[in-house]
């Protein structure tokens, strides 16, 4: 039996997001939400403390004292953590060397093979230009590393709760529904084990915490001039 199309289509989505092609596709979505909240922020209504509507805290000092180029500034920094969330990954990949569930699972005989019970139609798509380890999730490290990109540097529109505190509708979705969701698809598509996943989402947080978030200046410039040097 086959997955609708309906529900299968969604969890493709999720399994293909970080695919090497879809990069482009992140970085001018960075870019549309940080000019977004640019604007947001330097319009008089929006840009006060405590304002219900937005937070309008900038947390990447680099931008904090102009708003000249902001979108693309915030576009080469992100451009910047997923290289280094990839080159961590990829060191990782490589210590621990670990096969990808696809490749353990070829070796099944046929008549075990017969007995699948799900077809995946968009398996060779989600597998394609990938590393052939499968220890940590560089997908996974990836759908994390977008989420506290934003979370942590690129204002949001805020819902006001009844406590004093602030939720980011958006930052619900890529925490709650769209990280999930990567790392079922790439769980469902055979490409990585759950605990591959779980490595993916540690791997990016520790690099947040303790890399990022004490060198970030250092990064986004050493990254700026590269980008300066190439044009």
């Amino acid at each position: 039996p086959k997955v609708p199309h309906f529900v299968e289509f969604p969890i493709f989505l999720c399994g293909y997001a970080f695919n090497p092609i879809m990069i482009p596709f992140w970085m001018a979505f960075v870019y549309q939400l940080s000019s977004s909240s640019s604007s947001s922020s330097s319009s008089p209504s929006d840009s006060s403390i405590g304002n219900d509507n937005y937070t309008t805290t900038i947390r990447f000092p680099l931008l904090s004292a102009s708003l000249e180029k902001q979108p693309l500034k915030y576009m080469l920094f992100y451009i910047a953590t997923v290289v280094l969330v990839l080159i961590f990954t990829e060191i990782s990949k490589a210590s621990f060397a670990t096969a990808r569930p696809e490749k353990l699972l070829a070796a099944t005989t046929a008549e075990q093979q017969a007995q699948e019970v799900i077809v995946r139609r968009y398996g060779s798509l989600v597998s394609s230009l990938k590393s052939k380890h499968s220890f940590p999730s560089g997908d996974c490290a990836q759908a994390m590393n977008i989420c506290l990109f934003l979370y942590k540097y690129v204002p949001a529109p805020q819902l006001s709760s009844s406590i004093s505190t602030t939720l980011a509708i958006r930052d619900v979705f890529f925490f709650g529904i769209f990280l999930p969701g990567v790392c079922y698809a790439r769980v469902f598509y055979k490409c990585h084990w759950i605990e591959d996943c779980l490595g993916g989402i540690l791997l990016s947080s520790m690099i947040h915490w303790l890399v990022l978030d004490h060198f970030q200046n250092a990064i986004f410039q050493f990254f700026e001039k590269i980008f300066l040097w190439l044009l």
